[in-house]
């Protein structure tokens, strides 16, 4: 019995060894990422089309079942016509999806959707098979090497307030930057600066507040402070001006103050208009999905410029319409504009969410890739967590989603985790899923 109680204690003393000396390889800056996911990519199918299949050997049957006879067996690349879709999405293994009744070689048979990339026409269907081809000569660790090496100090996000850098995605290791102790991050900002971040920084108990706007020099891990008072801002890097947005108050009236500086100098402050807030405003901070888009954007407000810098486009939280205003001379029209409920990749591509119930009243959500030319589209994700912000990385072949369950509620805010997708190869890696993670940004300097 002793002895048994001496190898227990021997035990647990080698454990705890291991266990510290895991933690020293660690710099006092770097903490370790959960990256625990189920999520994966999937293809959403249209009822009618040409598909193309997209894994070797696909068993091409007589009936939507996987009992019944296979015909023969389909080649990766492959373009074959859908004449129709069964009703019931079905699962097998780990893999969920519909039936497709398909003509291939004047042969009708069924197949497994998940195996099927979808096109609205022949022509766009025979490019798309063309990817397969060249991707049977790309090694698939070389591929996934690449994907993480990609991520590796350029991909940044906040979390409890403090900006983390991804230095090891294989690892699952990221740095945090040493802002303003202190003080919570609302929201932060690269810029053509090599190695620069700007970031706004509040306090715990003014998040709906001015706070203050910081300058961080990534190499020299220092902050240096711009500007005081400031509630949001917007970097325009091709103009390198700077607008920053501030709560001014006074006995009767609040007022949002809008002022521009140079970037390059940070300097050359300049007042650009002064606009009266609503009182009747709606009170935003009781709603949970409101808040949780708040710590998103990092503001309630919408606030940017156009591509040339010549207009702001400003839309406070207690108004229904946009101010348009002119930066030159600070003069402004109220306007309506839509928001649009896509997000632009590039001319071509862009992503939109579609939600559904399950058969248990579950609700899903689908991150969905679409084609404006071709009318492809795929679905990308489907699960319970909602798609919250994306961000397009430089090269344009890499999107971080931040996304959030809905159905729990922590604090004040739904927990929210970091993802990034790769739009070559829709492979989906989880970045961070404490549930603490949040605004995923690239920087534009770093990215090789």
């Amino acid at each position: 019995m002793k002895s048994m109680i001496k190898k227990c204690i021997f035990t647990i003393i080698i454990f705890l060894i291991i266990l510290l000396c895991c933690k020293k390889t660690l710099n006092n800056n770097d903490v370790p990422l959960i990256k625990e996911t189920d999520l994966e990519a999937k293809e959403i199918k249209k009822t009618k089309g040409i598909g193309v299949v997209n894994v070797d050997r696909l068993r091409f049957r007589s009936d939507n079942d996987l009992h019944s006879k296979t015909l023969r067996y389909l080649d990766k690349g492959i373009v074959v016509t859908i004449l129709n879709k069964d009703y019931k999405r079905v699962r097998i293994g780990e893999m969920e999806d519909y039936w497709y009744q398909i003509e291939y070689d004047g042969i009708t048979g069924w197949v497994f959707g998940y195996f099927l990339d979808i096109y609205s026409s022949y022509e766009n269907a025979k490019i798309g098979a063309k990817k397969y081809i060249q991707l049977k000569t790309i090694d698939k660790k070389d591929n996934i090497i690449y994907y993480e090496d990609a991520i590796n100090k350029n991909l940044f996000f906040l979390s409890n307030g403090k900006i983390l850098q991804v230095i090891d995605g294989r690892k699952g290791i990221a740095k945090i930057l040493k802002t303003q102790p202190g003080l919570i991050v609302v929201n932060y900002f690269f810029t053509k600066i090599s190695s620069s971040i700007y970031y706004i920084a509040k306090s715990s108990s003014n998040l709906n507040g001015n706070g203050n706007l910081y300058f961080y020099d990534l190499n020299k891990k220092k902050n240096e402070l711009i500007l005081k008072d400031v509630y949001a801002a917007d970097i325009n890097e091709k103009n390198d001006i700077a607008l920053v947005l501030s709560i001014q108050k006074s006995l009767k009236d609040n007022y949002w103050v809008i002022k521009s500086f140079d970037i390059k100098s940070k300097s050359n402050i300049k007042k650009i208009t002064k606009i009266k807030q609503n009182r009747d405003s709606e009170n935003l901070e009781d709603d949970i999905f409101s808040t949780t888009l708040q710590r998103e954007l990092g503001s309630f407000v919408d606030l940017k410029m156009d591509k040339k810098a010549n207009f702001i486009y400003f839309k406070p939280p207690e108004e229904n319409q946009t101010y348009l205003i002119s930066i030159s001379n600070g003069d402004f029209i109220q306007v309506d504009i839509e928001q649009s409920p896509v997000y632009n990749i590039d001319s071509s591509q862009f992503i939109t969410i579609n939600s559904e119930q399950d058969i248990d009243g579950t609700g899903k959500y689908s991150i969905i890739l679409k084609d404006k030319f071709s009318g492809m589209e795929k679905e990308i994700i489907r699960s319970q967590l909602y798609p919250i912000s994306f961000s397009i990385s430089p090269k344009k072949n890499f999107l971080a989603i931040s996304m959030i369950d809905v159905n729990v509620q922590k604090d004040k805010y739904y927990p929210s985790s970091v993802y990034v997708l790769s739009l070559s190869t829709y492979s989906l890696i989880a970045i961070s899923t404490e549930g603490e993670s949040y605004q995923p940004k690239w920087s534009s300097t770093l990215l090789k």
